[in-house]
């Protein structure tokens, strides 16, 4: 079924759909307000934050890109910034890192996200959708992201989700959502994969028009943005700064992502320019692992039967679960998409039930124990190299912030035991999905043979 529809039933849970709906949006609003206020987050971003709304402010959109400091978000997010500085404005408050005014943009956009998603997969039992947003507003990864570091990782996260799943009914809202994810955040390039294979089987099939839908719907969206730069001579900055210096930005193994660079394949402070072997070096070896990897999910929708939503949502959590993992220069929180839609998958495949669930804990591990070295003081205040690296004792901070427990009551020992703990528990979780894919193309040969 490649709807998103579905009439469900006049079940108890249908009759009552929205009373308990409204219940458990509340609780986890509620929740994300409380934890606004018990944890500052971390305050180099949010200091950043603070810094571009100011600029937006007086400079605008476009000219913030050439006076705002380290300015390095597409102009979308830029653009919310802006308007959420404005409405601050308005009502007499004043934007300030480490409190709640830094926390109420991303719970904003995490309540949307709920709403949306749950109202999106239509196809599944009103108890499903029940138990979908129960598990998106309670779910420990994303409260660390958004209510407790104070980051908007759940907004192209949530438009990479969309535009992924309606390209089996509308393409052209695909495409649209895909370009807004692109100019929410650059990282939203890595379902690029999952997408171009879709559309490549469409035209194997002759259905030019899903394809012509989607590339129409992207250029609504990204070619009025591209033109309002450019008339005032500042798309090359801000297509420099947003898009450009998304590479080599933080050239090291890993930047506190807890994946096979996470002192298992090497120390994560160290320069991924290295050479490893031959003329290889780690970033080198790192960019084939995941070409690898997107080779494998590319063969994974080309070799199933028929694409399917839980299809496009596995190959999704595939591709940005390898993202996070495999190559060099990886944040912490860049696992967030990887999550979503690692989450959505069990409400069509039970059996990644435990994946899901289990990456929900260790993202909220891998981002609690960073944000702890960046909340307090003057701590992650200044953009800078990680100091994640070196002796296990130095543990990262992220942003230039160095380790710092804030009254958390464990050793450094502990936390790098963690931390390599986490990561071992993440290569468990990628060969599972390995094994999962690859079991469904043998299982489907095996029926059609």
């Amino acid at each position: 079924m490649n709807t998103l529809s579905y009439r469900d039933p006049n079940t108890r849970w249908n009759r009552h759909f929205w009373l308990y709906a409204a219940l458990i949006f509340t609780g986890g609003l509620l929740l994300r307000l409380y934890l606004g206020t018990q944890f500052r987050g971390y305050i180099g971003d949010q200091s950043l934050f603070v810094d571009w709304m100011n600029a937006v402010h007086q400079y605008g959109v476009r000219e913030s890109y050439l006076y705002g400091k380290d300015q390095n978000y597409p102009p979308l997010f830029i653009f919310i910034l802006g308007l959420y500085r404005w409405i601050l404005g308005g009502l007499g408050i004043t934007a300030s890192a480490g409190n709640l005014s830094m926390k109420i943009l991303p719970i904003a956009f995490d309540m949307l996200s709920l709403a949306v998603l749950t109202l999106t997969f239509k196809k599944l039992s009103s108890g499903k959708r029940l138990v979908l947003l129960a598990v998106l507003s309670f779910n420990p990864g994303l409260l660390v992201d958004s209510a407790m570091w104070g980051q908007i990782d759940i907004l192209h996260s949530t438009l990479m989700v969309l535009s992924t799943v309606l390209l089996l009914c509308n393409p052209l809202l695909a495409g649209v959502l895909f370009s807004v994810a692109l100019l929410a955040k650059f990282q939203a390039i890595v379902i690029v994969p999952v997408i171009g294979i879709v559309l490549l089987r469409q035209l194997y099939h002759r259905r030019f028009h899903a394809t012509l839908l989607f590339v129409a719907g992207l250029m609504m969206a990204i070619l009025p943005v591209l033109l309002y730069f450019a008339a005032n001579g500042t798309l090359g900055t801000m297509l420099s700064n947003a898009y450009g210096s998304a590479v080599n930005m933080y050239p090291q193994l890993s930047l506190n992502a807890m994946n096979i660079w996470y002192h298992l394949l090497g120390d994560p402070g160290t320069s991924d320019a290295t050479v490893l072997f031959g003329i290889v070096t780690y970033k080198m070896f790192g960019l084939l692992l995941l070409a690898i990897a997107v080779v494998g999910v590319a063969a994974y929708l080309l070799l199933i039967k028929e694409i399917r939503i839980p299809s496009l949502l596995i190959a999704g959590a595939a591709v940005n679960l390898a993202f996070f993992m495999l190559p060099t220069e990886i944040h912490e929180r860049y696992s967030i998409p990887a999550l979503l839609f690692l989450v959505l998958v069990p409400f069509f495949e039970r059996k990644w039930m435990y994946a899901a669930i289990t990456f929900s804990l260790t993202t909220y591990v891998n981002i609690a124990m960073i944000m702890s070295t960046g909340s307090g003081g003057d701590f992650g205040a200044e953009e800078g190299l990680s100091r994640i690296g070196g002796e296990h004792g130095n543990f990262g901070g992220g942003h230039g912030a160095s380790f710092s427990m804030h009254g958390s009551g464990l050793t450094n020992d502990l936390m790098y035991s963690m931390g390599i703990s986490i990561a071992m528990i993440h290569i468990v979780i990628l060969l599972w999905v390995v094994y999962a894919m690859t079991r469904e193309i043998l299982d489907g040969r095996k029926k059609r043979s």
